[in-house]
């Protein structure tokens, strides 16, 4: 019988061997590793499943989206032909869903989706809401494992897609210059251009009439600069002169020989003086942009009238540089008035035209400082002196921003584009001004400078913060006429309420022999009795400028509702 220590040492000895260990190694783990090459194995099933389920809810959301007054027909109709047979639809009525008798559950939903960038994603699109522009397909069903001893996951898959009818619409915002009063556009247009510009009221008229394809007009401006291999963003971006766009405006107006022969006129002499802008600074193509040359949507058109666009891109290439206006008024003991305009930049990141599907897209005017400086007699009373009265009306930018586009099921045309328009804030003072912006200084005017009396004179009324103005153009108006947002004659009685609060400040050289309060009241009578006219000629002026307080005049030039895109 062997003795304890022969155990021992035997028992020693079996641990120090290395035979066979691979074997039981193997043995011992060959169970876990099946079960994780299992549980490897059915996750990518699982994930397989999971993105053919959710590319069938996308393709069935936009299926729905294409046909919203059918969308639960189609969307099953496109589930079937697509392999999803034996989908037995079942309406639960205490649940509000639709269930399957097969284990599978579909759900289609029509709502209101809103792509606002402000909105949770959660909350953008919303069920039954309306007008209808989106679906929602939800797709449900259990997990399909290989391996049935792991056991069924009671979760089930869930997948979704929302898809909603694009649509897009081109706004502009700014001012009608229809009123040709006193050759007032020929003035601003010489100073615009650098250049002695002559144009009949005719050519005008031509001018307000007419359009301009921008599609083909950057396209005539790429081969005109001999741009090649070139997107329309490149031509946008590109520094050209102005010449050079108003000579590719003449060439794609239309059959109106007096607009063409009249851009062709502005072009030559533009070139006298050049000056450069971006296209890109006027106007947002949206999707179009990045699009090489040629390669535009079928059905999309960018027509823009001539006249604002015109006025538009010569305000870009002056900058801000101040322009002269020529003028000449008499009315009662109103000698003279000389009138001049600062132009400042647009916000950043705002152009003149978009062309955008996405709520929010603002489109704005320039800023501007209208100075007019009339000249009155001052009678017998004041010894026959020229009163000087500056008046400054300072307008902030107006803009105008897309709210919504409406799209009928199957419709092309959109029913209806909703405009939310921002108008002008106007400031007018009666003072001597110099600089602009926050930099300027401001001190009261030196009205008359007599040798025995001189008088200053200060004012200030500023205009309230009007709200958000409302437009909705239905399909009938997108393309045509622009709309006003605000009264059209919202300036006069400004300068009437800024002249009854002037403050004047006199100072009589020698012996007084009038007392302050007299000629303060000798000034407010000559004024009470020029103010009417004088109201009259800026309210005028500004008209014919395109400048008005409290509106602004906004354009719906284009409108489509295009192919269901996905969303979510």
């Amino acid at each position: 019988m062997p003795s304890l220590f022969n155990y021992f040492e035997r028992l020693t000895a079996l641990g120090r061997e290395r035979a066979g260990n691979v074997a039981v190694i193997t043995a011992t783990f060959a169970p876990i590793a099946a079960m994780m090459a299992a549980l490897a194995i059915d996750t990518g099933a699982v994930a397989t499943q999971k993105r053919a389920l959710q590319g069938h809810a996308d393709v069935a959301a936009l299926v729905a989206a294409s046909d919203l007054l059918n969308a639960e027909s189609v969307a099953r109709a496109y589930l079937s032909d697509n392999g999803r047979t034996g989908i037995d639809l079942e309406h639960d009525e205490e649940a509000e869903e639709v269930r399957s008798t097969t284990g599978m559950t579909v759900e289609v939903e029509t709502g209101r989706y809103t792509a606002d960038k402000d909105l949770p994603v959660s909350e953008r699109f919303v069920v039954g809401q309306g007008p209808v522009n989106a679906a929602r397909v939800s797709l449900s069903e259990p997990q399909h494992r290989l391996f049935e001893f792991l056991g069924r996951s009671p979760k089930r898959l869930e997948v979704s897609g929302v898809a909603v009818v694009s649509a897009e619409a081109g706004i502009s915002v700014g001012s009608r210059l229809a009123r040709l009063e006193d050759g007032i556009l020929n003035s601003l247009l010489s100073e615009l251009l650098g250049a002695e510009i002559g144009l009949s009221a005719m050519s005008y008229d031509a001018l307000l009439d007419v359009e301009i394809d921008m599609i083909d007009c950057l396209e005539w401006l790429a081969e005109d600069l001999e741009l090649t291999a070139v997107t329309y963003e490149d031509v946008l971006e590109t520094n050209i002169g102005l010449e050079d766009l108003l000579s590719a405006m003449a060439e794609t107006v239309g059959d109106s020989a007096l607009a063409r022969q009249a851009l062709r006129s502005l072009s030559q002499d533009a070139g006298r003086d050049p000056r450069t802008l971006k296209v890109g600074d006027l106007i947002e193509l949206g999707r179009i942009a990045p699009r090489a040359l040629g390669d535009v949507p079928a059905g999309t058109g960018v027509r823009l009238d001539a006249l604002p666009l015109l006025m538009a891109s010569a305000i870009t290439a002056n900058g801000n540089n101040q322009i002269d206006l020529g003028l000449s008024a008499h009315a009662g003991r109103l000698v003279n008035v000389d009138a001049s305009l600062v132009i400042g930049e647009r916000p950043q990141g705002q152009s003149w035209f978009a062309l955008s599907g996405l709520p929010g897209e603002t489109v704005s005017t320039a800023q501007m400082r209208l100075s007019v400086i009339a000249e009155i007699g001052g009678g017998r009373h004041l010894s026959d002196a020229l009163i000087s009265l500056p008046i400054h009306i300072d307008l902030a930018a107006a803009d105008a921003r897309i709210t919504d586009i409406v799209c009928e099921p199957g419709e092309r045309d959109p029913q209806r584009v909703n405009v939310a328009v921002r108008p002008s804030l106007a400031r007018l003072r009666i003072a001597d001004i110099e600089g602009s912006g926050a930099s300027a200084r401001v001190e009261p005017a030196h009205i008359l400078n007599g040798r025995l009396i001189q008088i200053d004179a200060f004012a200030d009324v500023q205009a309230a913060n009007p709200d958000d103005a409302q437009l909705r153009y239905m399909r009938h108006e997108i393309g045509g006429d622009p709309k006003t947002a605000g009264t059209s004659r919202a300036l006069e009685g400004l300068l009437t309420s800024a002249i009854s609060e002037l403050d004047y400040e006199i100072d009589v050289i020698g012996i007084q022999l009038l007392s302050d309060a007299y000629i303060a009241s000798i000034l407010s009578g000559l004024f009470e009795e020029l103010a009417q006219p004088l109201d009259t000629l800026v309210f005028s002026l500004t008209s014919a400028l395109g400048l008005g307080l409290g509106e602004a005049d906004v354009w719906v030039h284009t409108a489509s509702c295009n192919a269901p895109v996905l969303v979510q």
